[in-house]
Formats: C-alpha cells, structure tokens, sequence
C-alpha cells in the first residue's frame, strides 16, 4: 500500500509540473498571439466552407478616413490616433520631459539623438502635432503616408 501511495504522489508531482510548464508556454503563446492581433473580433458569416466578413469592429481608432467628416476632424482622430500609439493617450510620456515637470505624450521632437522636445500642456502639444499633420498634407501626403513618415515602421 505505501509503494501504491508513493507512486500515486510521484504521479501527481509531475501532474502539476506538466501544468506549470504548460501554463507558462501558453500564457507566453496567448502574449504573442495578442501582439500579432489574432484576438481582433471580427464578425463573420460561414456558408459551408466559406467565410466572408461582413464587418470588422474597431476597438480603438483607426487613422482610416471616414466619410462625410471634414478635414479638421479627420486631422483630429489622426492626432489623437499618434497620441495613442505614441504614450497610450499620455499615460507613457517622455521621461525626459517628466522629470523637468513638463510632458511629451507624442513622440516628437524626440530624433535618438539626445535632442528632444518637452511641451508645458496637452494642448500644446496637439497643436505642434496638428501643424505638423497640415504642413505634410500640404506636401500631399496620405494618412498612411504620414503615420509611416511620423512613426518609421507602422503598419496598417
């Protein structure tokens, strides 16, 4: 009976280990599956062996033009999309900045070379944003065009 209770325990020990590793590689697999957006809610339709979306849901803004909006509120979601993605809508500011007391929530002014630029309020710094979206608009640039020039290596 003590020989059938160790091996029941020794079973169960690597039970659980097999648990714990199967959690940490799953949990860092479900990381990487967020990170490549698979978890994005689509709604969709199947009709035998296909499937077609009807619409796909936004959680958070997209830069994408919609129609019937005038320019400056379609400037507006454009900044207000940059501020997201550069500091979670000011959350991660620069530290540089916050430490002179000041802020820097969009990412400009900030080339990596130990140049940068600090902003006394919110404000401030969405119109230098929005000077910037009007003066390369002016140079015809797309939307995607200036997310891609704004933030090197965005993607749709």
């Amino acid at each position: 009976m003590k020989i059938w209770a160790a091996w029941i325990r020794l079973e169960a020990q690597k039970i659980a280990l097999c648990v714990v590793i199967i959690e940490l590689v799953g949990g860092y697999g479900v990381m990487k599956m967020a990170e490549y957006g698979l978890f994005n809610p689509k709604i969709i339709t199947i009709e035998g062996a296909r499937a077609k979306t009807i619409q796909k849901i936004e959680l958070q803004g997209t830069p994408k033009e919609a129609e019937g909006k005038t320019d400056k509120e379609r400037r507006e979601k454009l900044a207000e999309f940059i501020w997201n993605k550069e500091s979670s809508k000011g959350q991660n500011n620069y530290s540089k900045c916050e430490a002179q007391g000041l802020i820097n929530g969009i990412g400009y002014g900030i080339p990596g070379n130990g140049q940068y630029r600090c902003f006394n309020s919110h404000e401030e710094e969405m119109q230098v944003l929005m000077g910037w979206i009007i003066d390369h608009e002016s140079q015809g640039m797309s939307r995607l065009e200036m997310l891609k020039h704004y933030t090197p290596g965005y993607t749709e």
